[in-house]
């Protein structure tokens, strides 16, 4: 019989380690709690005291409506200068990552395309949602990944395990992001502009709130600030293109119906795509 394999989770139960035992396909800890893995190839980590509703997190609509609207390239660029930043982050430390984390990966799109820019075989991905929908999703698509249903802001990954961390357009816990990185590792965080999709919130909102720049860098405390690189362009929507960007942001659930009628009446809009990248290294000595 095959041994366990260590992984870098731990017991969402007990906060012991996990191991992947591949001949009963599921993850155990020592004290015995077991977690099957799902025939799509994920694993469910996320204990019922640990979510706010039976379904968290995006909808089987709302994902596969990202899904489709990722797929037609509108958010390439975004993608591309992730994938460039990463590359670039490891270079420069003269590291190959050991471990590397997408939190709030979504249906996978980013992580799916960092993986195949990288090229690292050694290294272990993992991609993480509370979205079960999502996770499934991906499990299904991406085969190059761990993927776990688990809270972002409780996550099964032991302290200090993690290499990398990528976030884009998700909330955080950034005491959790730094519990969970190496001395060294980095956190790649993608976030949006106060110009991001402005010309969509003029339509659906009568008054526009503005989030600031800095209401990114909160908690910044033991992490440095290695670079912020901005990306923006423009792209145009039609009618279909609108009514998936709609769906797929919590924009949809937002909005009064009469402005959603009017955004989703329109044949054609051009929508500003603004984000930064800021990358953040784990300080020497904080751990």
């Amino acid at each position: 019989m095959m041994k366990p394999k260590k992984s870098c989770l731990k017991c969402p139960v007990c906060d012991t380690e996990l191991y992947v035992v591949e001949q009963m396909n599921l993850y155990k800890c020592d004290q015995n709690h077991a977690f099957d893995r799902a025939k799509e190839g994920y694993v469910n980590l996320l204990l019922s005291h640990k979510k706010k509703s039976k379904n968290p997190g995006d909808s089987q609509e709302m994902v596969v409506s990202r899904q489709s609207f990722l797929a037609k390239g509108f958010y390439e660029p975004i993608s591309d200068e992730i994938n460039k930043t990463v590359k670039a982050y490891f270079k420069s430390v003269a590291k190959t990552p050991e471990t590397f984390l997408d939190l709030g990966c979504g249906e996978g799109y980013y992580l799916k395309r960092l993986i195949q820019s990288l090229e690292h075989a050694q290294t272990a991905y993992y991609g993480l949602d509370i979205s079960k929908s999502a996770v499934k999703l991906a499990s299904k698509n991406h085969k190059e990944a761990h993927w776990i249903v688990a809270n972002s802001f409780f996550t099964p990954f032991s302290d200090h395990s993690l290499s990398g961390i990528l976030s884009v357009f998700s909330p955080i816990d950034m005491s959790e992001c730094k519990r969970m990185l190496k001395e060294d590792g980095v956190l790649i965080r993608v976030f949006p502009e106060t110009n991001h999709l402005m010309q969509l919130k003029e339509v659906i909102y009568p008054e526009i709130k503005v989030k600031e720049y800095e209401q990114y860098l909160n908690d910044l405390e033991g992490l440095e600030v290695v670079s912020v690189k901005n990306v923006a362009y423009d792209i145009t929507l039609k009618n279909e293109d609108l009514v998936q960007l709609l769906l797929m942001t919590p924009h949809f659930w937002r909005v009064k119906e009469e402005n959603k009628i009017a955004l989703l009446k329109m044949d054609t809009i051009v929508v500003t795509v603004s984000v930064s990248i800021g990358v953040y290294q784990q300080s020497k000595g904080r751990l």
